[in-house]
């Protein structure tokens, strides 16, 4: 027996070997896809469950599947999936129930589950379904937002429209009015209205009837909406101004739930957003962009009392935008959410007093959610090296638990590097300027490596410490043998207002300037870097800004432009929103043109020398696809190596993975063509 047992140990301990033994595979596009991610968490209220989402996605077929999980909040344990093919699951207050979006004959409905008895009923069977819904806190209906006609807000009116758009002899489609061409589609007439749907009676009331988008259709989203705590009385956001081209006016309304007594809440000429009632409905805070027309303004918390219309800011000193807004269980006090210094940070702001305390930060987390007692809190975490997880942070200790495992195969399959360093650097203004470096894999520090540079979008943007997909992995570049960068250069949004604001009206100034004395930095620090092998790539603000270097730097071997700009000038007059240029260059080409002149990269085409790679998607109608294509047209002519690659099918970002997946090709081919060889 004790024979028996000894081979038995021994086979097991092979098998233990043999699989410790596997080596590791590089990095590739498909596994950054290959593991599930979670989303979509909200807390049971006596803090026992934790409901979530789990997506998955297919590269092969471009799609993506979620499926709604609960889990015990205490130790992350016991997971019970509910329902696949759903999404967007939520807590019913006082009913101990789940609600969630889920599939029903093509489009989204929504449901309702008992974890006691595991039962699932269908409570909507809205015509179009709904892509996301606010919950009454009386439980007898949800609101949605749902697409009118201004004109005739009726589902008859709506129908009649559709079919006479299918029965038209041509293609022609007329515009009066600016905005006609929002992002990535055209405008198609209608808008959107927030709807009270009764669950006792189906019916749907429209709250906002009129000619006005609600919630607001810009700058804001499904935050836009919500209930007093008594279910009475709705607040969402709505631009009244008569050019949304040029308008940041978001304002947030109050209307009773029967669609009466409607009133204009906030009065600025700016931003307002995210309106969130107090429990004890005294009170609602929101977000505010003070300054009109400035899109990346500092969101200051405001606290509105209902009771005698006072308000006060409660960030004023803080110097930091809010994101997400928690109230505390009674009132007291306001939770919120922000970016700082490339990384999130929680903090808890005194009703009574004003007094700001941190309570977590230098980490990066989202979709935060209390616990009843206020000691931790639960969220969806990630790092440089590690995917999305849900977590729990405890406050007393500051410290995080894991709870979920999405990626385990994925981290142990892979070979990924190290989490990304942080350097600071002196940059324009003599300002201290962060970055975040991701070395080679695998690494040799006796060894040169090229460099290269991804530029985030914005420029009001900003790279964090988590894992992302955006704008280019830096793990995958990594994985191809390059030193990553990503530096937060001026008008990176996280390091106060005066960063931030240092870019205005200085596109080509500021942020080349950081970006050399960021290249003078590495290369004196780090002699692992060839300094004969640099390169950059960009997409959005970031391709402008690569197509700037062109005209101005020899010293990178090649560049990357993803959806930039090329003329300023002609660029104005095909964007969507008006009100981004405006501000960034202090007025239009009519009233401002010399600036629009010299911040173009076609002001110094002449000076071209550097090999570029382009994209642009034929759907961009934020940065117009002719600016890709006069990009490509200088570059041929002066006799530069450079490349157009042209998606009919995509906008200003890139939402099909099969496209993606070619980017990254025709991205790594280019840069080992004039990096490598």
């Amino acid at each position: 027996m004790k024979a028996l047992f000894r081979i038995v140990f021994v086979f097991v301990l092979i098998l233990f070997d043999l699989h410790a033994a596997v080596p590791q595979q590089p990095l590739t596009f498909e596994a950054l896809y290959s593991f599930p991610g979670p989303r979509d968490l909200d807390l049971s209220a006596d803090g026992r469950l934790l409901v979530y989402t789990v997506t998955r996605t297919d590269v092969a077929t471009n799609s993506s599947t979620s499926a709604v999980w609960m889990m015990d909040a205490r130790n992350g344990k016991n997971n019970r999936l509910i329902r696949e093919n759903a999404h967007a699951p939520r807590w019913i207050p006082g009913s101990g129930k789940i609600v969630f979006l889920a599939d029903a004959a093509g489009v989204d409905q929504l449901y309702s589950y008992d974890p006691v008895s595991a039962e699932i009923k269908k409570m909507t069977a809205i015509p179009e379904g709904l892509s996301d819904y606010v919950w009454s806190p009386d439980g007898q209906g949800i609101l949605l937002a749902r697409a009118v006609y201004p004109e005739d807000n009726s589902p008859e009116y709506f129908a009649r429209q559709q079919a006479a758009k299918k029965e038209k002899t041509h293609s022609g489609l007329v515009f009066e009015k600016l905005l006609f061409r929002p992002y990535n589609h055209l405008d198609d007439g209608t808008i959107t209205h927030v709807f009270l749907v009764s669950f006792a009676t189906g019916q749907m009331t429209d709250l906002t009837p009129g000619e006005n988008c609600a919630p607001a259709a810009y700058l804001g989203g499904q935050r836009d909406m919500a209930f007093a705590p008594d279910g009475l009385t709705v607040a969402y956001t709505a631009n009244t101004d008569p050019v949304q081209a040029v308008s940041t006016n978001n304002d947030i309304f109050l209307v009773k739930r029967d669609g009466s007594s409607t009133r204009r809440l906030t009065e600025s000429r700016g931003c307002d957003v995210y309106p969130v009632f107090a429990p004890d409905g005294r009170y609602l805070a929101y977000a505010e962009m003070a300054r009109p027309g400035y899109e990346a303004d500092q969101k200051d918390l405001i606290v509105i009392d209902l009771r005698d219309g006072s308000r006060r800011n409660l960030t004023r000193d803080l110097d930091l935008g809010v994101d997400d807004i928690i109230w505390s269980r009674r009132s007291a006090a306001v939770f919120i959410t922000c970016q700082e210094k490339g990384f999130d940070a929680l903090y808890k702001i005194d009703l009574k007093t004003g007094r700001a305390r941190c309570l977590a930060r230098e980490r990066v987390f989202s979709n935060v959610v209390l616990s009843p007692d206020e000691k931790s809190f639960y969220c969806i975490t990630s790092a440089t090296n590690r995917p999305a997880e849900i977590a729990r942070f405890d406050l007393g200790k500051n410290s995080f638990t894991q709870f979920t495992h999405f990626s385990d195969e994925f981290v142990h399959n892979f070979t990924l590097p190290e989490p990304s360093e942080v350097f600071w650097f002196k940059g324009a203004n003599n300002d201290a300027v962060m970055g975040f470096l991701t070395r080679p894999v695998p690494f040799d520090p006796a060894k040169k490596y090229p460099l290269v540079f991804l530029f985030h979008g914005g420029p009001e943007g900003d790279w964090n410490g988590g894992w992302s997909n955006y704008g280019g992995n830096a793990n995958l570049f990594a994985a191809q043998g390059y030193v990553v960068v990503k530096p937060n250069i001026h008008g990176a949004t996280s390091y106060g207002a005066k960063f931030k604001e240092a870019i205005l009206n200085q596109w080509g100034r500021v942020d080349q300037e950081d970006v050399l004395k960021c290249l003078d930095y590495l290369l004196a620090r780090y002699s692992f870097i060839d300094r004969n092998k640099i390169a950059a790539s960009g997409r959005s603000y970031g391709g402008y800004l690569v197509n700037w270097l062109n005209g101005q730097t020899d010293r990178f071997a090649c560049f990357v432009s993803v959806d930039g700009i090329f003329d300023q000038l002609m660029s104005y007059y095909s964007a969507d929103e008006l009100w981004f240029p405006e501000m960034e260059f202090a007025g239009t080409p009519m009233t401002n043109r010399d600036e629009y002149l010299r911040s173009s990269p076609s002001t110094f085409a002449q000076n071209f020398k550097t090999p570029t790679l382009i994209f642009h998607g034929g759907r961009d109608y934020r940065v117009d696809l002719s600016q890709g294509i006069a990009m490509f047209t200088a570059l041929q002519r002066l006799g530069v190596p450079s490349k157009f690659i042209y998606f009919p099918d995509e906008g200003h970002y890139y939402y099909r993975l099969k496209n993606w997946k070619f980017v990254y090709e025709q991205q790594f081919a280019w840069l080992e063509r004039f990096l490598k060889k």
